[in-house]
């Protein structure tokens, strides 16, 4: 099968997979016919057109899309007046010719390879600039006509949606009885408390407000509708908010693990992950007991804290279900509710003022309370990568080292030294004039009141100085990168901070090395000097995204290390220790 990926949010089982089949494209026309499934993609997901696709964009985070090439031997359909041999078999029927579809069990045999929940809509383009297209299991549509793409968001509407035609024609009256009428937006009745869209009644959008409006699957008396108008009546219209909903349930119906508790970043938080937060509202549970709603995150802090020392188990849960606003519907709503569950183990360790040192080979996740005192807490021969500290060491002048996994190590109130090791850790100096020293990781510093020293160490950093006087220092080699998205970040800049590269030699080739620490000469916003190759140059440029600062450490005039300040909009060269 020629199988060729437009968009993958996902895996099948958890998303709405779109599978776009070839029909009267030749092999000479292969590219024609990738280009045309990916231009009906965007029309179907772009949030630039959401008034006419939604709920395809604000839902479009649980989608893919694939396209399927099947050669035919000739291009176009079938017609009263042409034959062609195609794939599929597609014609036209009708007297006017619109209705046009093929053999569906072609493509279904043609999609063999694919799984069900790997193919739940299925639309046939049909090479061909005449308009028509078809509803049943499958969504045929014509590709090359300026209507191709509303004609086949229409048909989807019935393949997928189960929504009915809302327009007038007679002579499909008899086709379509009243007594197999089975919809969410078309009823024989126009009691506002007996249609299927009563939950909707008096709901206004761009359509106007939802109501009954007479006439509908085929018949203009005695059938109302829920719009004046809508996708399934006129195309280049959106569709009604039922027809959405029902579109909606439809893709909770065909979709599974929308939540997981994947592994925790910090000890102190569990975070859901699915395919698109904002489409849901959260509801959580600690140990079988409600924990909180709303957010996508729970705090573990108050749950670790009352726990005893020892080892601690907390059996986690989180429930989804939709919040857009676009479901109204009791049954649909339940439809979209899912829960995630898991478990964090930990031990637990509480310091008293006879036990102020506390040094820990444990490999696991470990939560230390320290005291109001000075506590000396090493975790150095402790944990391993992936695994998760959080340390609260109080009040008083408390020095912190981290372990080998993710830490969170907070100073509290007083003069504290936090040193992170190898991880990605989360340094809080709080009050105190704060020394912060980060390592080998993407580290996140916050130094808080006092006047602090932020060392970033190995890895790409964010600095947050704070109130106070704070130094974010640099050496050698502890850079983050030299690119926007590997340069360190130095956040809450304040009149009085500084940037110290006192330990970074302004002049690294060889001979200038060997000849000691040279410093760095601020030229401001100037451009590199590269006729200058006695020493380095400082310099900085502006942006929407904050200040850029630029050391150029060879004389080459290309920048060397870059580091992103934000909250300043101009540098001198008193914000620097050179």
């Amino acid at each position: 099968m020629d199988l060729t990926s437009i968009r993958s949010t996902g895996a099948s089982a958890a998303r709405v997979d779109v599978v776009i089949v070839a029909e009267g494209y030749t092999a000479a026309e292969r590219s024609k016919f990738l280009s045309d499934a990916n231009a009906f993609t965007t029309y179907m997901l772009s949030t630039a057109n959401k008034t006419l696709n939604d709920p395809f964009a604000t839902y479009g985070a649980l989608v893919n899309a694939s396209a399927v090439f099947v050669a035919s031997s000739q291009a176009g359909y079938d017609t009263d007046t042409t034959t062609v041999n195609t794939a599929f078999d597609a014609r036209a029927y009708g007297s006017d010719g619109r209705l046009v579809y093929g053999n569906e069990s072609k493509v279904y045999s043609a999609l063999s390879a694919l799984k069900g929940d790997a193919r739940d809509i299925v639309v046939v383009l049909i090479n061909s600039s005449k308009y028509g297209g078809a509803g049943g299991s499958i969504a045929w549509a014509t590709a090359g006509n300026p209507y191709s793409y509303e004609v086949a968001l229409h048909e989807i509407g019935h393949s997928f949606a189960g929504l009915q035609d809302e327009y007038a024609d007679p002579a499909l009256v008899e086709t379509f009885p009243l007594g197999g009428l089975n919809s969410v937006h078309v009823a024989t009745t126009s009691d506002p408390a007996k249609v299927p869209w009563k939950d909707w009644i008096g709901f206004t959008d761009g359509l106007g407000t939802v109501g009954a409006y007479e006439g509908g699957y085929y018949r203009s008396t005695g059938v109302w509708r829920a719009t004046e108008t809508s996708k399934m009546l006129s195309l280049d219209t959106a569709f009604s908010a039922p027809e959405k909903e029902a579109f909606i349930d439809r893709f909770y119906a065909v979709t599974s693990g929308l939540v997981t508790l994947p592994g925790q970043k910090v000890l102190t938080t569990a975070l859901a992950a699915t395919p698109n937060n904002a489409l849901f509202a959260f509801s959580w549970t600690l140990n079988g007991k409600a924990a909180g709603r709303g957010s996508g995150a729970l705090d573990l802090r108050d749950a670790i804290r009352a726990a005893a020392d020892g080892p601690v188990t907390l059996d986690i849960g989180v429930t989804i279900r939709d919040a857009t606003g676009m479901v109204r519907k009791a049954d649909v709503l339940a439809n979209s509710r899912e829960t995630a569950t898991g478990e964090l183990v930990l031990t637990k360790t509480t310091l008293d003022a006879a036990h102020t040192t506390f040094s820990s080979d444990f490999a696991g996740n470990q939560y230390v309370a320290g005291t109001g005192l000075a506590d000396s807490i090493s975790l150095l021969a402790g944990g391993t990568p992936g695994t998760l500290t959080w340390v609260e060491a109080g009040d008083g002048r408390d020095e912190v080292v981290g372990g080998f996994g993710d830490d969170v190590l907070d100073g509290g109130a007083g003069s504290d030294r936090l040193a992170g090791l190898l991880g990605n850790d989360l340094l809080l100096g709080g009050a105190g004039a704060d020394t912060l020293i980060g390592g080998a990781g993407a580290d996140r510093l916050e130094g808080g009141a006092g006047s602090d020293v932020l060392i970033g160490g190995l890895g790409r950093d964010i600095l947050v100085g704070g109130f106070g006087k704070d130094r974010f220092e640099f050496r050698d080699g502890t850079f983050g990168g030299a690119t926007i998205g590997a340069a360190d970040i130095i956040q809450g800049w304040d009149v009085g901070d500084r940037i110290d590269l006192a330990r970074v030699d302004a002049d690294f080739r060889s001979a200038a090395a060997a000849a000691g620490n040279q410093a760095f000469v601020f030229i401001g916003t100037a451009a590199f000097n590269t006729a200058d190759s006695t020493i380095g140059e400082l310099r900085y440029e502006t942006s929407a995204k904050g200040v850029f600062v630029y050391g150029d450490q060879n004389g080459d005039g290309v920048a060397d290390f870059m580091i992103r300040v934000e909250g300043t909009p101009t540098l001198t060269a008193a914000d620097f220790i050179l």
